[in-house]
């Protein structure tokens, strides 16, 4: 079993050496037949320290791969297509991976094929690196039911879980599965092209799963205006794939869409009817407080609390936001059918 690295590069610039120096340092490197740098619209600095880079290191075939329009489902593409092993491992530009990823990640699917025939994807979490206090009240915020909503991405992962995708940015496929499937949905060029991945592999019968012990360093969000951005991406994303996929529908995704009209509703209602409106509203902020409080003391720290109640509020906004915004994309693009 021979396994082909890509990670994935856009605007990094001097943090790309830290992933692609984790690559080279990988304890099970004899499992690593090459690394595949895709440039994904790269900046001019990212794309200059990754071929320096290539330049200064040799112990690993590595080739460098352009991609001119910023599409992440058009590059996983090109790595699927330019791969030459069995297996391919995706990893972003902005993780860095411990020196026993390849090892555990190629140990695990080994040990889970066994019992699930059917397996195609395996994958981890990720330790989020807080640069920031607004990026460590994310990583705290994150630890919650509330602020996770049981999202691969960012849950707990206490035991082997088979799910319904795998956040590609820490995964392991069979590349027989993917080209079988036909790769990354190009229409998902920036945001949830592996949960669209995820549904059709299922379709076609193929397994996922979620291990401890598979994880990866990840690059919090320093700033809020990135977040609030990234949110809403995932909001839009989700309306694309219960578009598209018509079976494909959550109640971790209706949930968000609910929350923006049920909120002002309440609101308009209070003013116009009767004080009592106020009370969804005033619950919704009392459990936010409450539980941010919460977290805040077991990580003593008395300050923290509204710093982790404001994150909650901006990540389910944005969040809610952004779906309502892939509603209203795809109404107006039936009434013009």
């Amino acid at each position: 079993m021979t396994i082909s690295i890509a990670v994935l590069v856009h605007e990094e610039g001097e943090q790309i050496r830290g992933t692609l120096n984790s690559i080279v340092k990988q304890r099970s490197k004899n499992y690593i037949a090459e690394l595949l740098i895709i440039a994904n619209a790269a900046s001019p600095e990212t794309l200059k320290e990754c071929q320096e880079w290539i330049g200064e290191n040799c112990s690993i075939n590595t080739r460098l791969l352009l991609n001119s329009d910023n599409n992440l489902a058009r590059a996983r593409n090109l790595a699927i297509d330019a791969c030459t092993s069995e297996f391919i491992a995706f990893l972003d530009g902005d993780c860095i991976a411990p020196m026993t990823w390849v090892g555990t990640i190629y140990t695990a699917y080994c040990v889970y094929s066994e019992k699930y025939p059917h397996l195609c994807g395996i994958g981890g979490g990720a330790k989020t690196i807080a640069r920031t206090n607004f990026a460590k009240s994310l990583v705290q915020m994150q630890e919650n039911f509330l602020g996770h909503l049981n999202s691969p991405q960012a849950r707990p992962i206490p035991y082997g879980l088979p799910v319904d995708h795998i956040p590609t940015m820490n995964v392991l496929y069979s590349v027989k599965a993917l080209r079988i499937v036909e790769g990354f949905d190009l229409n998902f060029s920036f945001v949830c092209e592996d949960v669209e991945l995820g549904y059709r592999l299922r379709k076609h019968s193929y397994q996922l799963m979620l291990v401890p012990g598979c994880l990866v360093e990840h690059y919090a969000r320093d700033n809020i205006g990135s977040w609030a951005a990234r949110m809403w991406r995932f909001g839009f994303g989700q309306i694309l794939v219960m578009h598209k996929h018509k079976g494909h529908i959550r109640l971790r995704t209706l949930m968000p869409l609910l929350f923006l009209p049920l909120m002002m509703i309440s609101l308009f209602s209070g003013i116009l009817f009767s004080v009592l409106f106020f009370l969804i509203p005033a619950f919704y902020l009392f459990l936010l407080c409450a539980v941010s409080v919460r977290i805040a003391k077991l990580e003593n720290e008395s300050s923290g609390g509204l710093k982790i109640c404001f994150a909650f509020l901006l990540t389910h906004s944005c969040y809610s936001w952004g779906e309502w915004q892939g509603v209203t994309r795809q109404l107006i693009a039936l009434k013009h059918v």
